[in-house]
């Protein structure tokens, strides 16, 4: 298999999850009997995989979805392995362990066409819980699930979900997170999840948060912010990301983190209007969420 062939086999499984939320209930009797039921291949390929954790239950979840749409196949079983060895079964405490969820509480509240709300994963229900590899040679999605109904929340635009503090969201700024220090700019506010996490941090001094929607400013100022434990570094401006950074002089920050688009396709504009900024503000460090997911999709354009 190479590196194209997975690719397109990736990108079927992530549309399936973004467009269908597919889920797989099963039990203690239904992995058992699954376990007699194995063919050969199936043997051989649950062996590759040795001692992994949880491994049937990843091995179970994967293949029923995979079957949904034909990825199942015994010629597939080098991508297959990549995929379950990258296949994670989460826990609820595990996942409760994230400072935001311990201390943050997120009411259920609506203001113009934005809401604060929760949705929730169902049990054996398929996520991303973190950005591809793009340096591998065989490209898959990084796959979990959950075995219970796990809340999480998140701001809806009418019924559209415009981000939330899943999985996903957590994992992928997790080295971001570690790298700020000083004076840190941060384009895009959502819920807040990065702030937060930088506010606890010696090393950040200030914050400040760049969000365009005012309503968005509104539902974090009076009903999340309150609760940040180091809300006196924190500051957000109304305005347009693009205008503000205009504004900006060599020596106002020294870090900046990015996040003002939701996945890689509207992330590639947004990343190549920011990017020249490097230069003009040579003393900012400048990091972007989903960076090596945008330069691999400009790179295929």
């Amino acid at each position: 298999m190479n590196i194209e062939e997975s690719i397109t086999i990736t990108q079927q499984i992530s549309r399936l999850i973004a467009e269908k939320a597919p889920y797989v209930e099963y039990s203690p009797d239904s992995l058992k009997f699954a376990k007699e039921c194995l063919t050969d291949w199936e043997r051989e390929l649950l062996r590759r995989l040795g001692g992994k954790p949880d491994l049937f239950e990843c091995f179970y979840v994967v293949r029923e979805i995979c079957r949904t749409i034909l990825v199942w196949k015994e010629e597939n079983q080098v991508y297959l392995t990549h995929l379950l060895s990258n296949t994670r079964k989460l826990y609820k405490s595990e996942f409760l362990q994230d400072a935001y969820l311990q201390n943050i509480r997120v009411p259920d509240v609506t203001l113009g066409e934005f809401r604060l709300a929760h949705a929730s994963y169902a049990p054996g229900e398929l996520l991303q819980y973190d950005m591809p590899d793009f340096q591998q040679e065989i490209i898959v999605p990084k796959l979990a699930f959950f075995d219970r109904e796990i809340p999480f929340p998140g701001i809806y635009e009418g019924v559209i979900p415009w981000v939330s503090v899943c999985p996903s969201e957590i994992h992928s700024m997790q080295r971001e997170i570690g790298m700020a220090y000083g004076r840190v700019l941060v384009l895009g506010l959502g819920l807040g999840y990065y702030p937060y996490r930088i506010s606890e941090m010696d090393g950040v001094k200030t914050i400040t948060i760049i969000e365009r929607q005012p309503e968005i400013i509104r539902l974090f100022e009076d009903y999340l912010l309150p609760q940040f434990p180091n809300r006196d570094k924190i500051h957000v401006i109304c305005t347009d990301a693009y205008d503000y950074m205009e504004t900006v002089t060599p020596e106002q920050y020294d870090f900046c983190f990015a996040d003002i688009w939701e996945s890689q396709i509207d992330g590639a504009e947004a990343y190549t209007r920011i990017k020249p900024y490097e230069a003009r503000l040579p003393y900012t460090e400048f990091t972007y969420w989903i960076e090596d997911s945008i330069r691999w999709w400009l790179q295929g354009e």
